[in-house]
């Protein structure tokens, strides 16, 4: 990766980041349509349970940024099915995007830092997601209960791109 297309990508990292942090400290999250008359199907699967995210929370901030595993994978293709949309989420497994995310997360304000290591159970890097990036909540126990904690998820293809390519395609998305 050159130096002109980190100095794009990392501010833009960042901006999501703070975007989603601010999302997940204010338990905003929330996800589209029911899935076979059950609004609340996917919120029910291990994924948005703390239980689930107990091992990455023992892990720095910048060890929990990295390709999904397959329990995550098939919930963000479960997720796009019910919200229609086409893409079907892969992993990436380079670890040259986790360095960017990493000093882009070092760049936020160390409050927000010490929030995030609390709050942030992962960062997951795709393609196909269907979008730019989402942010999930993780529930204390079960959908019903509290909203504690979240995960995010970029779309690498699409984060990649110049900044006016990204504008341009965001528009017409």
């Amino acid at each position: 990766m050159n130096r002109k297309a980190l100095r794009v990508f990392v501010p833009v990292v960042a901006v999501i980041c703070l975007g989603a942090a601010l999302l997940i400290i204010a338990r905003s999250t929330q996800l589209g349509q029911s899935l076979n008359d059950d609004p609340k199907a996917l919120e029910r699967l291990s994924v948005r349970q703390t239980e689930y995210w107990k091992s990455h929370f023992k892990k720095p901030l910048s060890g929990r940024i990295g390709a999904p595993p397959e329990e995550v994978l098939n919930y963000l293709r479960a997720d796009n099915f019910r919200q229609g949309f086409s893409e079907v989420p892969t992993a990436v497994n380079d670890p040259s995007f986790a360095k960017p995310i990493a000093k882009a997360i070092r760049s936020l304000p160390t409050k927000i830092q010490r929030r995030l290591e609390k709050k942030l159970a992962a960062i997951f890097i795709v393609e196909n997601l269907g979008g730019s990036a989402i942010a999930n909540s993780i529930y204390l126990d079960g959908p019903d209960s509290s909203e504690v904690a979240g995960f995010l998820v970029l779309d690498a293809k699409v984060l990649w791109r110049p900044a006016n390519a990204w504008a341009s395609w965001k528009d017409q998305t």
